[in-house]
């Protein structure tokens, strides 16, 4: 399926952190995984996803010597209950666990199609973390939720603002392929033709992202020239974040909403 936008280029272009290019992150212990999320792009799991894992990682390593930060990390990451996820936020809430287990509460919350209440968590993020380093993550989230929950329109938008809030950021081509997408499932099938073309045209030869982009492209005029023909052409589902931590098991009964501490 496909998704893009044709958003206008930003005229001014603000800053964005990456946490993978910390160099602290990078001399710690995890140099593999680095490596392995610059080479196939991290954001292809989009969302909170693997970049909240690694950079919870580092953020732990920073703080190890904090007592109160390392009790919190354990019972982040020995939790099996999203209302264990919820106990760190409000036992540990000064801790660098306390805006990754919102994270997490947000994805499991998508996961289990509850994207109303994903789309208050990851809110909630943003209203308590408004300058950590995955508020960008957990602004494409909100995005997400609306495209999962069919409101396309709202997500188009959404997308394109994310682009001219983050236009450097490392989850940009979530973004482009979230506005694709939107496109397709509202009828733009030319517009997402141009988003794809206009993203293939600025990336690298050897860029992953442009690889797929491709990809999704041929799919797209295939099913275009279907419908030309007066076929049917079946809307592949939106892509979902994916986000977990080992021992969390994520068939988690509803979730709700944590009240604000």
């Amino acid at each position: 399926m496909s998704t893009e936008n044709t958003s206008s280029e930003p005229t001014s272009k603000a800053a964005s952190h990456n946490p993978l290019n910390n160099k602290a992150l990078e001399t710690s212990e995890v140099p593999e995984v680095l490596d392995f999320l610059k080479d196939n792009g991290v954001s292809i799991l989009v969302g909170a996803a693997v970049a909240a894992a690694i950079f919870l990682g580092w953020s732990l390593y920073r703080n190890l010597q904090n007592s109160k930060s390392a009790a919190a990390a354990s019972r982040l990451f020995s939790a099996q209950s999203s209302e264990q996820v919820q106990q760190v936020i409000a036992e540990f809430p000064n801790t660098p666990s306390a805006p990754m287990a919102q994270l997490l509460l947000a994805s499991q919350a998508f996961d289990q199609g509850q994207y109303e209440v994903a789309q208050n968590l990851f809110a909630q993020f943003l209203e308590r973390y408004p300058k950590h380093e995955l508020r960008a993550n957990a602004a494409l989230g909100i995005n997400q939720c609306l495209e999962a929950a069919g409101r396309y329109a709202d997500a188009l938008a959404g997308y394109n603002r994310f682009i001219a809030e983050y236009p450097e950021n490392f989850l940009l081509p979530s973004a482009t392929f979230g506005i694709a997408r939107s496109q397709e499932f509202l009828g733009q099938f030319e517009a997402a033709e141009k988003t794809y073309e206009a993203f293939i045209e600025s990336r690298p030869e050897d860029d992953n992202w442009r690889a797929r982009a491709q990809s999704s492209l041929a799919l797209l005029k295939r099913d275009n020239r279907a419908r030309a023909r007066g076929e049917t052409v079946a809307l592949l589902a939106p892509e979902t974040p994916a986000f977990s931590f080992p021992g969390l098991n994520q068939t988690t009964p509803a979730l709700e909403i944590p009240t604000s501490p």
